[in-house]
């Protein structure tokens, strides 16, 4: 005879109200502050004509979601716990990709009036800040998945978190310096081409950034020094290997530069590909653990 335990089911049903009521909080508070983490809102309903806006508001609400789906793999050690662990490490998470709508500005476009470009539907320069917003939401999820809340684990993980996320900012600034041409005032034109191109700067950084710090079992200075050499080496390997790798598939050339800065958009979208793919491969193929700890 098959009997059923009401105490599990009970507790099961329990635990599931308990999330989604904290889930459903945090959204409805999301979509409140939607505005002042995007940086822009227009009146009379144009928001919703205004695709710059739409795509940040797509970039936030995605980074949103990454960040509260990583304070959802942690067991569930009961409803009060989760209570705990899912708010704190949501809490945190959000913070995060709020200060990163912040550095951004700081960092990359200290001379230009962002709201105002997003008002007039500078479509590049959002794609910019999306790459930023899911940069670190990523980051974030690839670090604090898995766990729930304990502060013996945070004050290993969160300082590892912040050295990536600044580690992204910085190659990337440095990256952008790089080209031939001046990646910021194109984007302030608003070429498409030139942000795809920054979205996959972002996106190689953030995927192979993130795949080593989390292996480190302690925060030491040695640890870290292990960190920044492996992000410099990797640093100089995008400078010459994606675009001569598109160069020779795509263009025949090693002038992949110059088609972004026209706004070829088919050439950036190769390019971003290359990125991409190579970054994945870097982290899935070559035995990090192995030579980090032999």
């Amino acid at each position: 005879m098959i009997s059923l335990d009401l105490n599990i089911l009970t507790n099961g049903l329990l635990d599931f109200f308990v999330q989604f009521v904290i889930i459903f909080i945090f959204i409805f508070i999301l979509a409140k502050a939607r505005g002042f983490f995007v940086g822009a809102e227009l009146k009379n309903g144009e928001y919703y004509r205004n695709i710059a806006i739409a795509i940040l508001s797509i970039g936030y609400f995605l980074a949103s979601v990454i960040v509260i789906t990583a304070s959802l793999q942690g067991f569930s050690a009961g409803y009060l716990d989760d209570l705990i662990s899912i708010s704190v490490i949501s809490s945190i998470g959000i913070f995060f990709v709020l200060l990163n709508r912040l550095t951004i500005p700081l960092i990359f476009f200290n001379h230009i009036n962002i709201e105002h470009e997003i008002e007039r539907e500078n479509v590049a320069l959002s794609i910019f800040f999306f790459s930023g917003f899911v940069s670190t939401s990523y980051i974030f999820y690839h670090f604090f998945s898995g766990i729930n809340f304990n502060i013996a684990v945070f004050k290993i993980l969160l300082p590892y978190f912040l050295i990536t996320q600044i580690a992204v900012y910085l190659f990337v600034k440095m990256i952008i310096l790089t080209f031939n041409f001046d990646i910021i005032r194109e984007l302030q034109r608003g070429n498409i081409a030139v942000s795809i191109e920054s979205f996959s700067i972002f996106a190689f950084f953030t995927i192979l950034f993130s795949s080593i710090p989390k292996d480190f079992l302690m925060l030491n200075t040695e640890n870290i020094a292990i960190i920044l050499v492996y992000f410099i080496i990797w640093s100089i390997f995008i400078i010459f290997v994606p675009t001569l790798i598109t160069s020779i598939i795509i263009t025949g050339n090693r002038r992949i530069e110059r088609n972004i800065e026209d706004g070829n958009i088919l050439i950036a979208i190769h390019s971003s590909l290359v990125k991409i793919v190579l970054a994945i491969l870097i982290t899935q193929v070559i035995p990090f653990k192995a030579i980090l700890y032999n």
